[in-house]
């Protein structure tokens, strides 16, 4: 049987690089985010259906004995004359399997993210496993054991939600069929899973930005294992693709002060709070100046398709917004956003889910709110006692998926007629949908300034 060495970097770690087109490997990591196959199953099975014809052999182990790595002329090139444009150019794409979505969040709000490119397993498609369970609890067996047991209560407490959410769903959208019901609630009891939940993860991106988020995941070290050690594998496999390249990766003493400044709880007055509907809110007036603003061309003109020119992300407005954990997985995808992040915190509250707000008269409704309440209980519980025992960077681990977070950022024009385009369309999901409609009443002055604007690209 072959062991498909030429498909992929290894066939035993939780990272790996397809060795494949990279239009097939885009096609992959797509595909992954909506099915239960894993990356390498996925691409196996294409092999032996006979759906793709590849070369048998590594063509990158046989360019690892050319003349041209031998005589050390990548490594002349790359790294002694310092030619950042060869990392600039080089491209990579990265395969994550069996990482907390903890873990994704970090990688996606890494300070180079901008150049990089992410799609993550989905649970609005897919309920998942098993979570991610932190080496350093061997160290604190108390701890441990009440983790294992929270983890294993929020598999029961999710099948227990969808269960309900499928009857009442069942009953109230007889329109539905019965694939749309089961996926409209999944969608809805992942609320309940926390961010220690394992998800499969496809990244691509330029290898400088590669090299930089290096660094800033090896600034993790003691703080972190999860962090670490993925970075470790990250590190291993791109150079088996990036000869010589992957250099000047450690960590600098300023890395480290950014990373530990992140692990600080702030001040919140309004504790515990439960929400009925995520909430935006202006922190600010209009900021800029649309007089100085030139060559936009004819703004009425403009369809979903076009995108405002870039000088629109100089004018905004300061945003504050609080949305759950889940739709803020969703929201930092929308790079277009300078995002202030924020450490996950339980005294912020949960946020109910639209549909259990929409029917509370009924019964299963009642019990899925009387759920969500209780094991949050449970969640303030295990993150309390991570944080009280120094365990900073893995109290987010026992956040829910419904815990509410702040979101500080600089809504320009640029990134909110994005946002709101997109996510104002009636196929997104209902959280994300109703923070976009907050999020455009709180900026339509906004569209006053400027004759045609439309945040909205969808509207008449």
């Amino acid at each position: 049987m072959s062991n498909y060495s030429n498909l992929m970097t290894n066939r035993d770690q939780d990272v790996f690089i397809p060795l494949v087109p990279s239009v097939l490997g885009a096609m992959l990591m797509s595909k992954v985010s909506r099915q239960k196959e894993s990356f390498r199953e996925d691409l196996i099975q294409m092999v032996e259906d006979d759906l793709v014809n590849l070369p048998k052999e590594n063509y990158y182990e046989q360019f690892n004995h050319s003349v041209v790595v031998a005589n050390g002329f990548m490594e002349k090139w790359g790294v002694n004359y310092g030619h950042s444009s060869i990392k600039e150019l080089d491209t990579l794409q990265m395969c994550f399997e069996n990482r907390s979505r903890w873990f994704t969040e970090i990688l996606e709000t890494v300070q180079p993210y901008k150049y990089m490119s992410y799609i993550e397993y989905s649970l609005r498609y897919n309920p998942p496993k098993e979570c991610y369970i932190p080496s350093e609890l061997i160290q604190y067996p108390e701890i441990l054991k009440a983790y294992q047991e929270f983890c294993e209560e929020a598999f029961q407490r999710y099948d227990e939600t969808n269960q309900l959410f499928i009857a009442l769903f069942s009953r109230e959208y007889p329109e539905l069929s019965e694939r749309d019901v089961a996926l409209k609630a999944f969608e809805n009891a992942r609320n309940l899973l926390p961010l220690s939940a394992k998800a499969n993860m496809g990244m691509q991106s330029n290898l400088r930005a590669f090299c930089n988020a290096l660094s800033e995941l090896f600034a993790y070290e003691g703080l972190n294992d999860e962090i670490l050690s993925t970075a470790q594998l990250m590190k291993k496999e791109a150079e088996k693709v990036s000869v010589g390249m992957v250099r000047h990766v450690e960590p600098s003493p300023y890395l480290k002060s950014l990373v530990a400044s992140f692990y600080n709880r702030e001040v919140i007055t309004d504790k515990f709070k439960c929400y009925d509907a995520p909430v935006a809110v202006a922190t600010s007036d209009i900021i800029g100046n649309f007089e100085r603003l030139e060559r936009f061309g004819n703004l009425e003109l403009m369809t979903r398709f076009d995108d405002l020119p870039n000088v629109f992300r100089s004018v905004g407005k300061d945003v504050d917004l609080y949305m759950s954990e889940g739709a803020h997985h969703q929201f930092i995808r929308h790079r277009a956003f300078d995002v202030t992040l924020k450490l996950p915190d339980v005294a912020y509250g949960i946020l109910i889910p639209e549909e259990v707000v929409k029917h509370r008269g009924t019964y299963e409704a009642q019990q899925i709110e009387i759920i969500m309440k209780a094991f949050y209980q449970k969640s303030i519980a295990l993150y309390e006692s991570l944080w009280n025992a120094g365990l900073k960077s893995l109290a987010p681990y026992a956040v829910l998926n419904c815990n509410v977070r702040r979101v500080s950022f600089f809504a320009n024009a640029y990134g909110l007629a994005h946002f709101i385009t997109l996510r104002k369309e009636k196929h997104a999901q209902d959280e994300i949908r109703a923070l976009a409609s907050e999020l455009h009443e709180i900026v339509k002055d906004l569209e006053k300034k400027m004759p045609g604007l439309k945040l909205d690209k969808n509207q008449e």
